[in-house]
């Protein structure tokens, strides 16, 4: 695969050196009588394809073959413009261009049109003239970097960061401190360890453009210290399309090689099961269908599809209707081949396991929104979207535990999640933008299964070395706990309604250029009802007589069967209280903002948002009879959320942003069942804790930003974040590690970021194509956190230490090249990312054991998209090019440093064709 990659590369390096001697046309297009930048103006040779639209500032750029011709500029409303021109090898030519307006036209024409938000350019406008803090990502740069998910771009944004199955870091602070919206609207999780929506969920083709704030203001939820992600999904397209793609990828460590699975049929290749792993209806020995033995193929090269479509059309004078379909199914194969080991506090490995995992992962999703223009005034937008992700892993493990030796164990665990959501939402303008309301409703379906996961462990022989042992002869192991070989069932449900409504009044003199009033008053109103009804059960196999020995581990189902028929082994069920709960959360929130302009250049927003709370979690302990009734946890209390943000205006291009507020966390469902489960076999145990309350945070940003041409931007922030009444992860005094959540004591972050984009060309004053056609871009961070854990009813071996998750530093970098290739047959566009970040607490150490650290390691993707007479696409990727060894270790108080867990994930690399119609 490494030579793979050297081939794209030194094909783009072909490409580079072949036409990069091409002539370059660039210049600005203005108004004539304003002056002002003409966006989306169509700038052509006449005669060719060869040519741009105008960038949001009015810039265009564009590579040509030596000659003579004519340059013809138009847009409507305004009179064509021709030019001749000469372009010569190496040469620029500039030619800035006023156009007139069209003298042939009516007295008065109002022209509408819908601003380009998956552009990069749009969106910095957008993020220059707000008056808050944002960041955005747009569905051109996230196809320019080959990102295929909201995950990947979110983890894109300046201070955040993907720790492994532990999701996404915002300024050092996890899954809890985060919320997710959906075109405003909050949406529910679909893994029922997360108090937010894994954003992984969302393919990026469904997406126009993503909202990132990592500061408060009183319209949004404010259970959050970390960041809101909005995810705006697309809505329609102008002009009419049918597009349809393929592509197909490999994984240097799975495809084409020995790939071990377990299937129950139903449709699992394609993310279905079809209830074809559903509990049977009688517990008995005959009642199990479903087999123990894996099966063995050559994993296939991963696979994806998508077809998208949209149509707009108009009628009467203002009005117009406008929808747009899409549905895509990818899937891929992974094996991991690692280590995993728990150690006591003197760094002995009570658990030391040499592991393989075996994982097929499919992602299935649809989108079908419609759009509907009264008139320039008054819009609907109905947005539908369905998503389904399965997960089937296979987790084998050979090694010790604190008892025994040659341990053998094998878990397959299959997980389906399902999410839908239905969508209406309302813009209207009174009073000639004066009077501004939106409103939305929504309800939404999270459903999860994990269908019959199967877990065997098995004694290979006491005292053998490895070449001693024989895989065809193991010895059922029921030992230590009855649970160790078992089959597992749980099912989650998770309902969610929400309204929002939302009002804006201009007041005072409108300001023209600004298109702002002299001040506004925001009012709304937003509530969110959810539910959740988790379930789970499970059925144990026990020794009854004999000695269990003489199975083949590789191909159990023989002797587990004849043992089931003999009477030596037997399904029992758990029978335990605690295997089901129901909570709710319900929220009310009634928010005003007041922004106004004390001078010219500075823009203030005061805001209070008051927030109406009531969690309440139905459950039975552990040692209570399963007949029991429910007992019954409430919590409620009101909140209130000031923030200050104040916007000033040092420069037509530069701003100096400040933000302060205090938000609210709230504990997380999962967090507040007091349901025990394991997370893997040989794992740790942890039970939720239905007595949490809210902690606190206070927050503070000051920031500078600087906006250029063409999407250039340098800004430099730093933050302060101090959390109150905190929740963690906290162990429990027991004879195996058990661990619960609890409000423990205070924490606090701080850090600087900073972001870089740049085009080189507004850099450097050169003739060559290779520098005017590549543009940077950087996002650094870095972060000091501190929590305080006296307050905690353990024992942490370190009590004051940085938050899990906090990296003390982050670094994003991308490179870009776009050219023209084939006489202009080609646009291309290259793009090599990097990232990286510093070593971080993935686990706190307790009673003596040291905190476990995830070891810093970076990540290089390299991307090659082509666009082939704006119908076909073409594109290459090789991602995790340097596929390090992502390692967590455990440090000790007597100096030690252990490896608790170390794998690769392997390089992909991928190719796809696309056709638009």
């Amino acid at each position: 695969m490494t030579k793979l990659f050297l081939t794209a590369v030194a094909v783009a390096g072909l490409a580079t050196n072949v036409y990069a001697q091409k002539g370059i046309v660039k210049g600005t297009v203005k108004d004539a009588e304003t002056g002002e930048e003409v966006i989306g103006a169509n700038v052509r040779l006449e005669g060719t394809t060869t040519g741009a639209n105008t960038d949001i500032f009015g810039n265009y750029q564009f590579q040509a073959e030596e000659g003579t011709y004519n340059l013809v500029v138009s847009f409507i409303g305004y009179a064509p413009f021709s030019q001749e021109i000469t372009v010569l090898e190496g040469m620029p030519v500039v030619l800035n261009v006023t156009l007139n307006t069209d003298s042939e036209e009516l007295d008065v024409v109002e022209i509408v049109a819908q601003a380009d938000r998956e552009s990069s350019e749009a969106l910095l406008v957008d993020r220059k003239n707000a008056d808050v803090m944002v960041q955005s990502i747009g569905a051109q740069e996230m196809s320019a970097k080959g990102i295929s998910n909201v995950e990947g771009a979110v983890a894109k944004v300046t201070g955040v960061s993907k720790v492994g199955s532990k999701g996404l870091f915002v300024r050092g602070l996890g899954d809890r401190y985060n919320m997710a919206l959906l075109n405003g609207l909050p949406v529910p999780a679909t893994d029922p360890d997360k108090k937010m929506i894994s954003l992984s969920i969302f393919p990026s083709d469904l997406v126009k453009n993503l909202n990132v704030n990592k500061t408060f203001n009183p319209n949004l939820y404010g259970d959050f210290a970390g960041a809101t992600v909005n995810i705006v999904t697309k809505d329609y397209d102008e002009v009419p399309f049918l597009k349809i793609g393929v592509g197909t990828g490999y994984n240097s460590q799975a495809t084409f090689k020995d790939f071990r699975y377990i299937s129950n049929g139903g449709a699992e290749q394609a993310g279905f099961s079809f209830g074809s792993r559903d509990q049977a209806s009688v517990i008995g020995n005959e009642g199990y269908t479903s087999t123990w033995s894996p099966s063995t193929k050559a994993a296939p090269l991963n696979m994806d599809v998508d077809l998208s479509a949209g149509t707009y059309k108009e009628f009467g004078d203002e009005g117009a209707f406008g929808v747009i379909a899409s549905v895509a199914h990818k899937n891929g194969y992974e094996y991991r081949d690692g280590v995993y080991r728990n150690y006591n506090a003197q760094g002995r490995a009570f658990v030391n396991y040499d592991t393989e995992t075996f994982g097929y992962a499919t992602t299935t999703s649809g989108l079908l929104n419609f759009f509907l223009k009264l008139n320039n005034d008054h819009t609907l937008n109905f947005n539908n979207i369905y998503v389904n992700e399965s997960e089937n892993t296979l987790v084998s493990s050979f090694g010790n535990n604190s008892e025994y030796e040659n341990l053998y164990s094998f878990r397959n665990t299959y997980r389906q999640t399902g999410l839908q959501v239905h969508q209406l939402l309302g813009n209207h303008n009174f009073a000639n933008d004066r009077f501004r309301l939106n409103w939305g409703a929504s309800y939404a379906l999270s459903k999860f299964q994990e269908p019959d996961r199967r877990q065997l462990i098995f004694d290979m022989g006491q005292g053998r070395e490895m070449s001693e042992i024989d895989w065809s002869n193991g010895r059922l192991y029921t030992d230590e706990s009855v649970a160790d070989n078992h089959r597992f069932w749980s099912a989650m449900d998770d309902q969610s309604l929400a309204f929002k409504m939302e009002g804006v009044l201009g007041l005072g003199a409108y300001d023209e250029e600004n298109e702002t009033f002299a001040s506004d008053l925001m009012l709304g109103y937003q509530g969110s009802f959810k539910t959740r009804d988790f379930s789970y059960d499970q059925v144990n196999i026990k020794r009854e007589e004999g000695v269990l020995t003489g199975v083949d581990v590789m191909n159990p189902d023989a002797a587990i069967n004849s043992m089931l028929s003999q009477g030596m082994i037997s399904y029992q069920p758990y029978g335990l209280a605690d295997n089901q709960f129901n909570a709710l959360v319900n929220v009310h929130a009634f928010y005003a903002n007041y922004g106004f302009q004390p001078m010219t250049s500075l823009r203030v927003n005061v805001g209070l948002r008051t927030e109406l709370g009531e969690q309440e979690v139905n459950y039975r302990k552990r040692e209570d009879a399963i007949t029991d009734p429910f007992r019954v946890e409430n919590y409620s209390k009101p909140e209130f959320m000031p923030s200050l943000n104040l916007k000033y205006t040092m420069s037509e291009s530069t701003n100096l942003r400040f933000a302060a507020s205090r938000t609210i966390t709230r504990p997380g469902m999962r967090e507040l069942s007091p349901i025990e489960y394991q997370e893997a076999a040989g794992g740790a145990s942890i039970i939720g804790n239905p007595e949490l309350e809210n902690s606190y945070n206070n927050n503070v940003d000051l920031k500078y930003e600087r906006f250029g041409q063409a999407g250039d931007l340098f800004a430099v922030a730093v933050f302060g974040k101090q959390l109150q009444n905190s929740i963690e992860r906290i162990a429990i005094a027991s004879s195996a590690q058990l661990y619960t959540y609890q409000n423990v004591g205070d924490g606090m972050v701080a850090g600087v970021e900073v972001e870089f984009n740049k085009r080189l060309s507004n850099l450097l004053v050169t003739d060559l194509a290779v520098i005017n056609n590549m543009k940077v871009g950087a996002s650094a961070t870095y972060m000091y956190s501190l929590l305080d854990l006296s307050g905690a009813n353990t024992v942490f071996t370190n009590e004051k230490r940085q938050m899990q998750g906090a990296s003390p530093y982050l670094l994003n970098f991308d490179l870009g090249y776009e050219t023209a290739m084939l006489n202009g047959l080609v646009d291309a566009n290259f793009a090599l990312t990097y990232s990286v970040f510093g070593d971080r607490i993935y686990a706190a150490g307790i009673q003596g054991a040291g905190d476990i650290y995830e070891r810093s390691y970076g990540t290089l993707n390299f991307i090659w998209k082509n666009k082939i007479n704006e119908k076909l696409g073409v594109n290459f990727s090789v991602k995790n090019i340097l596929n390090p060894e992502i390692t967590r270790e455990q440090e000790f108080t007597n100096g030690q440093v252990k490896v608790v867990d170390a794998y690769k994930t392997g390089l992909n690399a991928g190719i796809s064709v696309n056709y638009s119609f």
